[in-house]
């Protein structure tokens, strides 16, 4: 009987999305097979986590599912931009845009440099994957610092805002941003 709640435990926790918590200049990604649907993003501060923690910014990855099949990942790399700059997944080869499963931001930085790769202040690290995305209905969500930012439900993120320290994305006005896109079925 414990092996049986043990596993089922295990089945459960695999099947629900989580949060990865990370400081300025970290790269996260999210657990194979899954996939980005929402982040966090810090102002001058560690603004953003939960149950008592305070990081730089954060990643929500949810598992694949019918709708949403990640399988094996592909071609992977990662797109970097400066303060305020909207970064987006590429399309591969065949003309496929990739899907977000990892990601790299600064925050509490003075300068125009980034704590991520080569001096860049934010980067999304995107992968051909099973999924097709349907570029024709993707959309950008913004969000100030310190606070989650979803996509709605069934739509996979294929890009990000990121910021050093002020509200530069969205013309200046934001601390975040991600696009949002749902995918072919």
């Amino acid at each position: 009987m414990k092996i049986f709640a043990a596993i089922f435990s295990l089945a459960s926790a695999q099947g629900s999305c989580n949060w990865i918590w990370g400081n300025s200049g970290d790269r996260l990604e999210c657990l194979p097979n899954f996939y980005i649907d929402g982040i966090c993003e810090s102002g001058r501060r560690d603004d953003c986590g939960g149950f008592g923690t305070s990081v730089s910014f954060g990643i929500h990855c949810c598992p694949a599912s019918r709708a949403i099949p990640i399988g094996e990942v592909a071609n992977c790399g990662w797109q970097s931009g400066a303060t305020g700059k909207d970064v987006s997944c590429p399309a591969n080869k065949e003309g496929k845009t990739q899907l977000a499963i990892g990601r790299c931001s600064t925050s509490a930085r003075n300068d125009s440099k980034g704590a991520c790769q080569d001096g860049d202040v934010h980067s999304a690290y995107c992968c051909d994957t099973e999924s097709v995305v349907d570029d024709v209905f993707c959309g950008w969500l913004y969000e100030t610092y310190g606070k989650n930012l979803l996509c709605p439900t069934n739509l996979v993120a294929t890009g990000f805002c990121g910021v050093n320290n002020t509200g530069d994305c969205q013309q200046g006005t934001k601390f975040a941003g991600i696009k949002c896109c749902p995918v072919k079925a």
